[in-house]
């Protein structure tokens, strides 16, 4: 409005001031370039933080797959004599689900102490305060991610033990 111009700029002083205590000439321009990069910063750190995580969940879904594929191949003797022994298919399964879900859990643990140093210190680096709403949604995707490699780390060891769990113990015998 005609009049107001000087007492418009003085609150955009007091506001980039907050903002920034940088001595710097409020304009329009410099409040939208400062927003501007801040907002890319965040849409950097959220595209990394997006392609670290899928790279994660691959590398735990190959080692995990690999552990269980090497563990199921040295024992498939012992499963064979189980089985001539009388274990049904449930019991093996229960055998070896029981060392993997331990394994998980741990995991699970230090997936979570883990995640939450990188939210502490983006936080603390983060001149202003987030919203709790906000980290709830931070939160609550860290839990999703969580129970997302969880369930698909139990599919892969539900059917790798199902599948040795199923095996003809005198072919295996006759391997040997």
């Amino acid at each position: 409005e005609e009049g107001k111009y000087h007492e418009a700029m003085e609150q955009m002083k007091e506001v980039m001031h907050r903002i920034n205590p940088l001595p710097l000439e409020p304009t329009v321009s410099n409040l939208r370039e400062k927003y501007t990069q801040e907002l890319s910063a965040l849409e950097n750190f959220q595209r990394g933080a997006w392609i670290l995580s899928a790279i994660c969940a691959l590398i735990c879904f190959m080692g995990i797959w690999s552990t269980i594929a090497l563990d199921t191949r040295s024992r498939q003797k012992e499963v064979a004599l189980r089985k001539i022994h009388g274990a049904h298919p449930r019991h093996i399964v229960r055998l070896f689900g029981a060392y993997y879900l331990r394994l998980l859990c741990i995991a699970a643990l230090i997936v979570a102490v883990i995640s939450s140093v990188p939210l502490a210190i983006f936080k603390v680096s983060v001149g202003y305060d987030i919203p709790t709403k906000e980290w709830l949604i931070v939160i609550g995707g860290l839990v999703f991610s969580q129970l997302l490699i969880s369930a698909i780390t139990l599919t892969t060891i539900a059917r790798k033990i199902y599948r040795v769990s199923r095996i003809n113990p005198a072919e295996v015998i006759k391997k040997d």
